[in-house]
């Protein structure tokens, strides 16, 4: 693939481009609220160390206050810096925003060597309650049971383990049960994985290109759209769970 077609795939996963078509679908739906920030104040927080205008500032905060309960879940429209937790897209407080903020922009930024993660918003979403079977990466991150799924020509493709044991290794965790809990968030039923194809049919109307969809289980049983990408510059698994004959 030429650098400029993995530079425009990477802009248009966006989740400016994505979530709009989703968020009236009958899905459920995780409650969002983007700040419409642009680039410059956010790549001038960390390369120049300007300070967020008030402005700017006012729009964050007035996101916040729209999902209304902390802990909240913070990501630009590229990417959350999952794996930094913590210091990223968890945010306890209204106070821990800027801080947070900017190890977030830095993540992006040392990702994005070759110019391909664009970023024009701040997105807050409610933190959701999900089947959390350990934590491990630098920031302490809980591995949830996710699925990521295929979709192409309005057809849903396969449907694969999001997380691997080799992927997992690399985060260093610390539960000396990690393995068998992690086996364990492998695990679906019947009615899990009916639930998926049932949200990716609806997907699958408002998008004929091809694409990665991320899902997450909560506790309360619902599986939630979290995230999608270009599936052409997606990672995928090799554990597939389901896949179209």
């Amino acid at each position: 693939m030429k650098f400029e077609e993995r530079v425009q795939l990477g802009k248009d996963s966006s989740l400016l481009i994505w979530y709009p078509k989703i968020k009236k679908l009958p899905i459920p739906q995780i409650k969002t609220e983007i700040a419409d920030t642009g680039f410059k104040p956010l790549y001038n927080l960390v390369r120049s160390n300007t300070p967020l205008s008030d402005e700017v500032k006012n729009k964050l905060y007035k996101a916040m206050e729209k999902i209304g309960k902390y802990p909240m879940f913070m990501r630009t429209d590229q990417a959350s810096g999952k794996h930094n937790w913590k210091r990223t897209c968890y945010i306890e407080s209204k106070n821990a925003l800027q801080k947070n903020l900017a190890t977030l922009i830095e993540e992006h930024e040392m990702q994005n060597m070759a110019g391909e993660l664009g970023y024009e918003a701040v997105i807050f979403r409610e933190l959701l309650d999900l089947e959390t079977g350990f934590n491990c990466f630098y920031g302490d991150f809980p591995v949830n049971k996710e699925v990521r799924c295929f979709i192409k020509n309005g057809k849903v493709e396969s449907i694969r383990n999001y997380w691997v044991k080799k992927a997992v290794e690399e985060g260093d965790p610390k539960d000396k049960y990690w393995k068998i809990k992690l086996e364990k968030l492998k695990k679906y039923s019947k009615n899990d994985l009916e639930e998926i194809r049932e949200q990716l049919k609806e997907v699958c109307k408002v998008f004929k290109e091809y694409w990665s969809v991320d899902f997450a289980k909560a506790k309360n049983g619902i599986w939630y759209l979290i995230d999608m990408a270009r599936g052409e510059v997606s990672y995928q698994s090799e554990e597939i769970i389901w896949k179209m004959e």
